[in-house]
């Protein structure tokens, strides 16, 4: 079920935590940013609902899918 700000799976407050708030920083500036945001998730849920939020959040920060030709740019840096 979607929550009220459009996400789902996750909280509000969770949401903005790992897009916005404190959360990002353990993420974002890493050099393989959404695997380290799933592995993060991985510590309170299954891979299948980390992969789906990892996926869902990277876009929500970033605004490109991981694995997409914007993101294969950013690694080669």
């Amino acid at each position: 079920m979607a929550n009220p700000d459009g996400k789902t799976g996750a909280s509000r407050e969770l949401n903005t935590y790992w897009t916005k708030g404190a959360g990002l920083a353990k993420w974002a500036d890493n050099p393989r940013p959404w695997r380290a945001l799933r592995t993060q998730l991985l510590q309170y849920m299954s891979i299948e609902k980390a992969t789906g939020l990892a996926t869902e959040y990277f876009y929500e920060v970033f605004h490109y899918y991981p694995g997409s030709a914007q993101h294969r740019k950013r690694d080669r840096g």
